[in-house]
């Protein structure tokens, strides 16, 4: 018997000697959401320039895609993914509700990648058209909230006047050619790959003459308290990868759109271009931002959708604008 109790604590010793460094490996991969529309492009040419690789160690990362922000903001409560990018509805949602979410940086502005898109032969013309129309987008997302909030209003409508379909973004456009919705929101490049393949045509070209708003970088807490050089090495190739956005615009775009062909979107260079000229990176969180957060949240508790708001303006609830700092300053 005593052999035995020998032999079994000697197997377990072995079994911890092997398991606890694999967890620990495991521990310290960082696990980033990418944007499947444009304004994940910044991760896909950091990952693929091989910024994430020198900053962050090439075993030392992963990547996941995923159709919609707030999908990302609902796997990073779960606990199941470090890093990534929703809409300011969305993070506000999560964090008004108690929710763990780090805000850090605005990833891209969302007025100019976001149109409403109509079949080519559609009969409607105007926003005031949509009155008794179906229109595919994402309940409780950001650009879904600017439509409802302001684009309607502007044009004499409101959100009781149009049937909203929940989808997601790579839905959407084969809902509207199969005649399923009438008007569709869609983001860059899907956009202007629709237009270019004449699948779709402008109804509102773009959103910022109605809103302002950014998509948000977010992290998990955890990994921001526990990981934080960690973060702030994903911070600093992801800025790199926006210079690069900068400096060298058409090699961005030839990555971006080898990305594209890889993943088995079926688009041309000149298209990838387009639609990538309307991206906008400007990363700070400014105070128009925040203002704006303020009065999103306000809408929001006005409407019974979350219980309070929460405090921006003092206690900067929800957000570390030193992870960006941080990340700037030199190795």
């Amino acid at each position: 018997m005593r052999k035995v109790l020998n032999c079994i604590s000697a197997l377990l010793v072995a079994f911890m000697a092997v398991s606890i460094p694999a967890l620990t490996s495991e521990a310290a991969v960082l696990r980033i959401g990418i944007h499947r529309q444009a304004f994940g492009s910044m991760d896909v040419v950091a990952w693929k320039k091989g910024y994430f690789d020198e900053l962050l160690g090439k075993d030392n990362y992963s990547v996941h895609f995923f159709s919609q922000g707030k999908l990302m903001n609902q796997a990073m409560l779960s606990g199941s993914l470090d890093t990534g990018t929703t809409g300011f509805v969305p993070w506000t949602i999560a964090t008004a509700k108690g929710g763990k979410l780090v805000g850090f940086a605005a990833t891209a502005h969302l007025c100019s990648l976001t149109r409403l898109m109509v079949a080519p032969d559609s009969p409607l013309k105007r926003v005031e058209d949509m009155k008794g129309k179906s229109l595919a987008t994402a309940k409780g997302a950001s650009d879904t909230f600017t439509f409802e909030h302001f684009i309607l209003p502007a044009h004499g409508l409101s959100v009781n006047d149009v049937r909203i379909i929940n989808s997601t973004n790579t839905e959407r456009l084969p809902m509207l050619r199969a005649r399923n919705v009438d008007v569709i929101l869609i983001n860059e490049p899907t956009a202007t790959i629709a237009e270019a393949q004449g699948y779709a045509r402008n109804l509102v070209a773009d959103f910022c003459k109605y809103d302002v708003s950014a998509m948000m970088s977010i992290a998990h807490p955890k990994v921001v308290e526990e990981r934080r050089q960690q973060v702030v090495n994903y911070v600093r190739a992801w800025l790199r990868a926006a210079e690069y956005f900068r400096t060298n615009f058409d090699d961005y775009v030839k990555i971006y759109h080898a990305h594209e062909i890889s993943m088995g979107v079926k688009v041309d260079l000149e298209t990838t271009r387009e639609a990538l000229k309307k991206l906008i990176i400007a990363p700070e969180l400014t105070p128009e931002m925040l203002k704006h957060l303020e009065g999103v949240a306000k809408a929001l508790k006005e409407e019974g959708q979350i219980p309070r708001v929460p405090d921006l303006g003092t206690k900067r609830e929800g957000l570390d604008l030193k992870l960006l700092e941080e990340a700037k300053k030199p190795m």
